[in-house]
């Protein structure tokens, strides 16, 4: 695996309420990246970094990693069912 400057941009270290450093997942980024992709190919490659990061990943941080993953995708998914029916709900009116 060879580690890009998106792959070391992918973990940003923000400060907790208490101080303690909490590692913040940059998955908007792997989205963005991917929704852009010139080819199926140049998307699959993404996906695969994404992949093998969560692999290097030490086990104590992969719960809080796949918390962060849901969160993102479930907020992701409600952007497009709220688009979705605006979209719906405009064509129903013609």
């Amino acid at each position: 695996m060879v580690l890009t400057f998106h792959s070391l941009k992918f973990l940003l270290t923000y400060p907790k309420k208490n101080n303690c450093p909490m590692t913040q997942y940059d998955f908007r980024s792997y989205h963005y990246r991917s929704i852009n992709a010139a080819n199926d190919a140049e998307r699959s490659a993404i996906n695969q970094e994404l992949k093998d990061l969560y692999t290097l990943l030490p086990d104590e941080e992969k719960p809080e990693f796949n918390r962060q993953l849901q969160t993102f995708l479930t907020k992701e998914m409600g952007k497009l069912k709220s688009n979705y029916e605006s979209v719906k709900g405009n064509l129903g009116d013609n």
